[in-house]
């Protein structure tokens, strides 16, 4: 499941490790029945993922929108294997109900078969994110 206003070669990464992929993109804002109709779909698969490294209409890198929210909230609900792939680490902030999400901090194909080789278990996330609150956030970015 991907958010994205123009493609990227992330579910190609995806198909080359795994055959069994079913790739979905969805709007920044979703309907009843598309959220109905991905609520389904995840509950029969072993993993979902979201990648969420997209710029939106608005041009914000990776924050996710209401609905997009309760959308995530609701795969959660039915399968726990939900992972977060971001370019943006502000949005750890939006998904505290979020037990895996990878933050990539680009959208091009090398990172992204970093992720899928992390996903995979071909790889270790070795990385830790540099701040724990919004001002520590604040703060970093006054540094740089």
């Amino acid at each position: 499941i991907g958010v994205h206003h123009r493609g990227n070669r992330l579910s190609d990464i995806f198909k080359n490790v795994h055959q069994d992929i079913i790739e979905k993109r969805i709007p920044e804002e979703t309907t009843n029945e598309l959220q109905e109709e991905l609520v389904l779909l995840a509950k029969s698969c072993r993993i979902v993922v979201f990648d969420g490294s997209f710029q939106s209409s608005s041009g914000q890198l990776g924050f996710l929108t209401a609905s997009l929210l309760e959308l995530l909230k609701s795969l959660m609900s039915v399968n726990p294997n939900l992972i977060i792939i971001a370019v943006n680490p502000f949005i750890i902030f939006q998904v505290p109900f979020a037990d895996t999400v990878i933050f990539t901090y680009s959208n091009n194909e090398y990172v992204h078969q970093v992720a899928v080789d992390i996903i995979f278990g071909k790889q270790e996330a070795l990385g830790n994110l540099p701040a724990k609150e919004v001002s520590d956030f604040y703060n970093l970015s006054r540094l740089i």
